[in-house]
């Protein structure tokens, strides 16, 4: 028996611990299933017991499997004051062809405050990432021609570049891309595809 029971079912694809609080993208269902929301859960015991945020994004918002950038223990090495949440397109766990990754950030004091997320939405003449709180005008951080299912991003503070990683054929099929780049939207180049 377990010590925490899941209090309910889904899938959790990124966690973020943020001063001693836990965050977790979620979606209920398994498989390939369609997946009708993706919301944040929160744990202040150290994932004892989760609450759901009283918000969702949607299936009609066309994103799922939210996964979060680390940076370091508790989020203490962050490059600004923003949280950054990325989502691939799509509204199932199923493989989505093509590609394509959306980013967004919120302050890291507003992350259960939806109005306050702001999406990639390009960059502008001086090659400088813009932002909007429209999720139609939001544009893809990244993109795979064969694919992707699922996303995760991390920041090493070693080498000074952020690495993304996907799964870009079908579900449980293990293949696996890398990429690196020097932001947290790129430009992201190959450094391994499997």
């Amino acid at each position: 028996k377990s010590e925490n029971p899941a209090q309910f079912d889904g899938k959790t694809y990124g966690i973020l611990s943020l001063n001693g609080i836990l965050y977790a993208w979620w979606g209920p269902g398994s498989g390939d299933t369609h997946i009708s929301e993706t919301r944040l859960l929160v744990s202040t015991d150290h994932s004892k017991t989760w609450t759901k945020a009283t918000w969702a994004f949607l299936r009609s918002d066309n994103l799922y499997s939210g996964t979060f950038l680390n940076f370091g223990k508790d989020y203490t090495n962050a490059r600004d004051s923003y949280v950054y949440n990325y989502f691939p397109r799509g509204s199932s766990w199923a493989l989505q062809k093509p590609g394509k990754v959306d980013l967004a950030r919120v302050p890291k004091d507003r992350i259960l405050d939806q109005s306050a997320y702001e999406w990639f939405a390009g960059f502008d003449g001086s090659g400088n990432p813009t932002w909007t709180s429209s999720m139609t005008a939001r544009q893809p951080v990244f993109e795979d021609p064969n694919g992707l299912q699922t996303v995760s991003v991390s920041h090493n503070r070693g080498l000074g570049r952020y690495l993304l990683t996907i799964d870009h054929t079908a579900p449980r099929s293990g293949n696996l891309a890398i990429f690196e780049g020097p932001e947290p939207w790129g430009p992201w180049k190959t450094v391994a595809y499997y």
